[in-house]
């Protein structure tokens, strides 16, 4: 079966033809109205206001208490600990503290994500970090790499 396009390409063709029409027309129609001095029907939009009345968007700050640079240290300690963890070298047990730190951050950033309102453009990253460092820790606690 020999597959054509000879039919797309005249049903493309044909409709070109027909917009570039109506578009002549209406231009046409503008002409006219201008050359027989009638207001021409243009789209009415409002003017924009100039930029020194327009009011400056005040951003809800970030929790300025440092919720970024423990968000940031977590999860370097957590790179930290996949690091060591994928060593052959390091034995299981030299991680314990590498848990204890992950812990202990996990738990500032649990009390961070508890404090911050719904809809706060960094929440769904903090909740997704703790329940990360959560289940790695956990994975550690009940003896997955052992």
């Amino acid at each position: 079966m020999k597959i054509t396009t000879d039919g797309i390409a005249v049903g493309n063709q044909a409709q070109n033809a027909r917009q570039a029409e109506k578009t002549s027309q209406r231009f046409a129609d503008i002409l006219t109205k201008a050359e027989n001095g009638q207001p021409a029907s243009v789209d009415k939009t409002s003017p924009s206001q100039p930029l020194f009345q327009i009011s400056p968007v005040l951003l809800d700050p970030i929790h300025g208490d440092g919720l970024l640079q423990r968000l940031d240290k977590s999860l370097g300690l957590l790179e930290s600990y996949q690091a060591r963890l994928s060593d052959p070298t390091i034995p299981v047990h030299e991680l314990q503290p590498d848990i204890d730190r992950l812990e202990e951050q996990n738990n500032q950033l649990q009390s961070d994500l508890a404090n911050l309102p719904d809809g706060h453009p960094v929440k769904d990253l903090l909740n997704r970090s703790v329940v990360t460092m959560t289940v790695e820790i956990e994975k550690f606690r009940r003896g997955d790499f052992a």
